[in-house]
């Protein structure tokens, strides 16, 4: 099931949303201004979480990829995580 779950299709997707996301984030803050820096925020920390989450999950569970590809899937979706954490204590200065 986790196969399916995390395949290569669905993976590519989720990230791809993630990446949008990032995108409409960057559009608010620049279009925005300081009025909409919750809003900025929020879809930051949920594009940034979906792209982790993705490329860790897919590259634990599935087992169709090759070893090197879910290694970096894993090593790339914990730095993505890392940024996340780090914008969330206050050590990033994007926002």
């Amino acid at each position: 099931m986790s196969d399916r779950m995390f395949s290569v299709s669905v993976v590519s997707i989720c990230i791809g949303i993630g990446v949008l996301l990032l995108w409409i984030a960057s559009l608010v803050a620049i279009f925005g201004g300081y009025s909409d820096v919750k809003a900025t925020k929020t879809l930051l920390n949920t594009g940034i979480a979906l792209i982790s989450a993705m490329l860790i999950c897919g590259g634990v569970a599935n087992s169709k990829i090759e070893k090197s590809v879910k290694i970096a899937m894993v090593v790339m979706g914990a730095i993505v995580l890392l940024v996340l954490l780090m914008l969330i204590e206050g050590y990033g200065y994007i926002l």
